[in-house]
C-alpha cells in the first residue's frame, strides 16, 4: 500500500509541473488576444498634405526587388528597412549583400524584424551575421520570443517599408525573401508596394510621418538590439561573396541598375496620408481599421477591397454592412479558396457566406500567382496600399500601416489591374448568382489540403480571434 502511494506521489510530482506549464502557455497564447480592445474615440484623421510627394506601383516581383536594391545603393545618409520576415534565401541574401555595401561606404543602416520570425528565420545565417557586426548597422527584433514573457507572443510587427535618406521610402506588403522578390518560383506570390519620392524638404509629408512612427516603434522596450561578434577577416570572406551574389543576381535579370530617374519614373500626387495604430505587443484599438472604415464610408461611387484573407469578427463584418447602406457598391476582391496557399482561408467559406448576408459582392480570383496583395480604392481619386489584410489580425493584434494616396491616375492604373483580376474570377452577388469572367479557368484543390482545410475550419471557427 505504502508503495502505491509513493509511485502515486512521483507520478504526481511529474504531472502537476506538466499541467501548470501546459495551462500557462495556453493561458498565454489564447486568453490576452480574447480580450480585445474595440473601443473607439472617432479621433480624427491627421491629413499629410504633401504635393511635394510623387508615387510609382511595383506589382512585378522582379521590378520590387531591383527597385529595393537600386533605392539602397543610391543611399548617401541612412537605410531604414523594416520587415515582418528576412530570410537567407537568394532575394533575401541580395537584401543583405546591398545593405553591407552600402555601409561599407559609411551609410548608417537600421534594420527591424519582427522576432519571432527573425529567431526562427535568421539564427544560424552567417549572412545576417556579417551584416549585423558590422559597425555601422544596428539590428533590433520586435518583441522576440520570452518564455517569461509569452503572453505577448501573438502580438506581431507586420509593417514592410524601406526608408532612404530624406528623399524617399518603399511600403507594401511585401516580406524580404524569394516568395515576394525576384524571379518566379512554385512558392511565389503576388504583391504590390508603393514608392514615394520626397521633391521638398518643408516638413509635413508622409515620409516625416513614417519616420516618426519607425522611431516611436524602434526606440520600444520590446525591440532588442542584436549584437554579433565576427573578426574581420571573415565578414570580409562573406562580404566579398554576398557582393558576386549580388552582382550574378543582376546578370541575371540583365539590368544595368541605373541611377532612379526620380521624376520619370514617379507620378505627381495631390495628397498622401499614413495610417498607423498601436506598436506595442498588447491588444490593439481598431486604429487602422476605423479609419479605413471612415475613408470607405464617405465613397460615393464604388469601392473596391483587395485582399488575400477574409477573416472578419461580427464587429468588422457590422462595419461592413453599415459601409453597404451608404451610396457606394463594396466588392471585395479576394482568392478561391482552391488558389489560396495561407492554411487561414480554411475559414473563408464561413467568412463568405457572412460577408454575402452584409450585402457585398465577392470576386474570387484563381490566377497565378496566388494574391497577397492589399489595396482598397474609394471612387476615382483614392487608392490606400499597405500592410492590412481584411482579418482581425491585423485590426486587433499585430502592427500595421496603410497610404491613402489621393491620385486619380494611380487609382485609374490600379483600377485596371483589377479590371484584368476580374477576367480570372469568379464573382457572386449578394443574392448568390454567380458570373465567370472571360479568362476564368477552374482549379481543383489537391485532395490532401482538401481534408486539411476541413479539419483546420473546425478549428479556425474557435479561435477565429488569434488569426
Amino acid at each position: 500500500m505504502r508503495l502505491k502511494q509513493i509511485r502515486k506521489r512521483k507520478k504526481w510530482a511529474v504531472l502537476l509541473p506538466l499541467i501548470c506549464f501546459l495551462a500557462y502557455v495556453l493561458g498565454c497564447c489564447l486568453i490576452p488576444p480574447l480580450l480585445k480592445n474595440s473601443a473607439w474615440d472617432d479621433m480624427e484623421m491627421q491629413q499629410t498634405i504633401s504635393a511635394s510627394e510623387r508615387v510609382c506601383v511595383i506589382d512585378d516581383n522582379v521590378d520590387a526587388l531591383i527597385w529595393r536594391l537600386r533605392m539602397i545603393r543610391e543611399a548617401q545618409k541612412e537605410i531604414i528597412l523594416v520587415t515582418f520576415e528576412l530570410r537567407d534565401d537568394t532575394s533575401g541574401a541580395a537584401i543583405m549583400a546591398a545593405l553591407l555595401e552600402a555601409a561599407d561606404r559609411g551609410v548608417k543602416v537600421r534594420l527591424l524584424v519582427d522576432g519571432v520570425d527573425g529567431q526562427i528565420q535568421l539564427h544560424d545565417s552567417q549572412n545576417f551575421k556579417a551584416v549585423l557586426s558590422h559597425e555601422n548597422v544596428d539590428v533590433k527584433f520586435y518583441n522576440p520570443f520570452r518564455f517569461m514573457e509569452l503572453w505577448k507572443v501573438n502580438y506581431r510587427l507586420h509593417d514592410k517599408y524601406l526608408i532612404v535618406d530624406d528623399t524617399a521610402y518603399l511600403l507594401g506588403g511585401r516580406n524580404t525573401h524569394d516568395v515576394y522578390l525576384g524571379k518566379l518560383g512554385e512558392d511565389a506570390q503576388a504583391d504590390r508596394d508603393i514608392v514615394v519620392y520626397e521633391t521638398s524638404s518643408s516638413g509635413g509629408t508622409s515620409l516625416d510621418a513614417l519616420r516618426s512612427y519607425f522611431e516611436t516603434v524602434w526606440n520600444l522596450e520590446e525591440c532588442e538590439l542584436l549584437s554579433s561578434k565576427m573578426t574581420e577577416e571573415k565578414r570580409e570572406s562573406i562580404r566579398k561573396t554576398l557582393a558576386e551574389h549580388l552582382e550574378a543576381q543582376l546578370c541575371e535579370y540583365g539590368f544595368p541598375m541605373p541611377d532612379i530617374d526620380w521624376y520619370g519614373e514617379t507620378m505627381e500626387t495631390e495628397n498622401i496620408t499614413l495610417l498607423t495604430g498601436d506598436s506595442e505587443p498588447r491588444n490593439k484599438v481598431p486604429a487602422v481599421w476605423k479609419q479605413l472604415c471612415r475613408l470607405m464610408a464617405d465613397a460615393e461611387d464604388k469601392v473596391v477591397i483587395l485582399t488575400p484573407l477574409v477573416i472578419c469578427d461580427d464587429a468588422m463584418l457590422a462595419d461592413l454592412a453599415q459601409i453597404g447602406e451608404g451610396t457606394a457598391d463594396i466588392q471585395i476582391i479576394t482568392s478561391a479558396l482552391e488558389n489560396n496557399v495561407n492554411p487561414l482561408a480554411a475559414d473563408y467559406p464561413y467568412q463568405r457566406e457572412k460577408v454575402l448576408e452584409a450585402g457585398i459582392i465577392i470576386s474570387e480570383y484563381c490566377g497565378t500567382p496566388p494574391l497577397h496583395t492589399k489595396t482598397i480604392l474609394i471612387d476615382d481619386d483614392l487608392s490606400v496600399i499597405g500592410s492590412y489584410n481584411l482579418d482581425a489580425r491585423s485590426t486587433y493584434i499585430d502592427t500595421e500601416i496603410m497610404l491613402v494616396i489621393d491620385c486619380a491616375a494611380l487609382n485609374a492604373d490600379l483600377r485596371d489591374r483589377m479590371d484584368r483580376m476580374q477576367e480570372q474570377s469568379r464573382t457572386i452577388e449578394a443574392d448568390g448568382s454567380v458570373t465567370f469572367g472571360d479568362r476564368y479557368v477552374p482549379k481543383e484543390m489537391p485532395f490532401g489540403r482538401k481534408c486539411l482545410y476541413i479539419v483546420l475550419s473546425l478549428i479556425l471557427y474557435l479561435f477565429q480571434y488569434l488569426l
